[in-house]
Order: C-alpha cells, then structure tokens, then sequence
C-alpha cells in the first residue's frame, strides 16, 4: 500500500443520455474531476439491458456509473463544489486501499 494516506472512491448513478447545459452530464463530471485534479475517474456504462429486464434504466439503456478515487479530503471538496450535477443524484464514498504495480 502507498502511504497512509485516506483514500476513497466516489460513485454517481446518473441516468443513460442525461443532459445538464447541453452536455452530456458524465463528460461535465469528467472534466470537472480534470479541473480539480483527481487522481483518477471515469464512466462506466452497462451493456443495453433487455425488454423488461431488471432496473438498469429504460428498456434498452444500461446504467451509467461516474467513478473517480482520490483522497478523502479531495473527494470531499470535489462533491462540494460539484454539488449542481450531483443534486437529484445517488452517490456514495467508500473507503478504498491503493496498490502499486
């Protein structure tokens, strides 16, 4: 493990195309987590579910997970200040061990 530092990862459920400004509210998260200089973060979407099959959004959409890591503190000043995106959205922290290759 690298340090002893508290690290965390940060992930947001959004809906498949969601739009905040005219853009694509993953990318808006994307580049803001850029600008605040997280460690790490990315967006994962679902394969397209089936007809009627479980809730992963409409017939047809995957999910879609926003997902960044970095330290607690970090984390916690990026939530804040992306507070506009996040409202309405399901989040949570979990704490997260860093490995080295």
């Amino acid at each position: 493990m690298t340090g002893s530092r508290h690290r965390q990862r940060l992930t947001v459920v959004l809906q498949p195309h969601e739009l905040v400004h005219h853009h694509a509210l993953a990318t808006e998260l994307l580049a803001r987590a850029r600008r605040a200089g997280l460690a790490g973060a990315t967006v994962l979407e679902a394969a397209a579910s089936p007809e009627g099959a479980g809730d992963a959004g409409q017939a047809g959409q995957g999910a879609v997970w926003f997902v960044a890591v970095d330290e607690a503190a970090v984390l916690a000043r990026f939530v804040a200040s992306a507070g506009d995106l996040l409202d309405g959205h399901p989040y949570r922290l979990d704490d997260v061990a860093a490995f080295r290759a």
